[in-house]
């Protein structure tokens, strides 16, 4: 099993809906690449649905930065709807963006380009 198979795994065994989002969230920033956002800045909402309701996450990018918090600290310039399955998909990898919004797995509210951006920024390299 490579490191990125056991990755998945690890987190197909959290399950605790919270605990399993905000890991997602904290490997997102340790992996970050600030040179691929140098220059640009967006503000991401997440909302994933649970089986004990939605969960809200904001992705800040700024200033080379990547943060994620639980509150809003600025308004978001688009918001990605999606369940907790379609979202830990999409985290390993299982699952595309381009997919997962052309099968309606995953909606999107407010400025789609934006959204196009997360993949170039966090995305595959």
């Amino acid at each position: 099993m490579s490191d990125g198979d056991r990755s998945q795994a690890d987190l197909r065994e959290i399950s605790d809906p919270r605990m399993l989002i905000d890991e997602v969230f904290v490997r997102l920033r340790e992996g970050a690449e600030p040179e691929r956002f140098r220059g640009e800045r967006g503000v991401f909402r997440f909302l994933i649905a649970t089986p004990e309701g939605e969960v809200s996450r904001f992705v800040i990018v700024e200033d080379e930065q990547c943060r994620v918090t639980a509150e809003p600290e600025q308004e978001p310039g688009v918001t990605l709807s999606l369940s907790l399955d379609d979202f830990v998909a999409l985290a390993t990898g299982e699952l595309s963006g381009p997919d997962a919004f052309i099968s309606g797995r995953l909606t999107v509210g407010g400025d789609l380009f934006l959204a196009m951006r997360w993949g170039d920024w966090f995305g595959a390299r």
